[in-house]
């Protein structure tokens, strides 16, 4: 799997995460740089630890099941992975909650907490995959951390400023990479 590939999907994975913290600064009265900070820091340990421990998965599964890196069935169960985080990114896009959007004069920073540990579920799956298709751990681990703290502080600043108008395309965009990621790996099964 080429680097590029790799980008594409933690970026479609990150979308999530970015379109939850939009959501979530779209309601904040002001942005505390102290709190933003915690969070950044909170995503750029969880993210990366949830696909790290989704790859270390995939290994025992490999040594238990005998799936090798690149096998078929291996590449099948990625493939299945990716469509089905795509799905679910696309599925949130057309639900399209309507949300009343009102200023918190105190976020709901364990509600927030809380989204991001659901999605770290997963960016656990995503490791999964990856681990089926093979990377290099210690690159993905890295751009993990690096996107992680850009998606929360971008999907805050959005949400600030411009509220939820953008959460459709986020998710659309989210999910379209990794049906270009699921396309990707069925594509070298043949």
């Amino acid at each position: 799997m080429s680097w590029i590939e790799e980008i594409l999907i933690i970026c479609g994975i990150s979308l999530d995460i970015f379109g939850t913290m939009a959501g979530r600064g779209a309601v904040a009265a002001r942005l505390e740089p102290r709190r933003l900070a915690g969070l950044c820091g909170l995503a750029a340990l969880w993210q990366p630890a949830a696909l790290g421990l989704g790859a270390l998965l995939s290994e025992l599964l490999q040594l238990h099941h005998k799936i090798g890196h690149g096998t078929l069935l291996g590449q099948v169960i990625a493939a299945l992975i990716f469509f089905g985080l795509a799905v679910r990114l696309l599925r949130k896009a057309w639900k399209n909650e309507n949300v009343v959007e009102r200023r918190e004069d105190h976020p709901q920073w364990k509600r927030i907490i809380l989204q991001l540990a659901a999605a770290s579920f997963y960016t656990l799956l995503a490791g999964v995959a990856f681990g089926f298709v093979g990377f290099n751990l210690k690159a993905i681990l890295i751009m993990m951390l690096c996107v992680s703290v850009a998606v929360v502080l971008l999907g805050m600043y959005t949400g600030y400023r411009l509220g939820f108008a953008h959460r459709f395309s986020v998710y659309v965009t989210g999910g379209v990479l990794l049906v270009i990621a699921g396309v990707d790996v069925v594509l070298r099964m043949v």
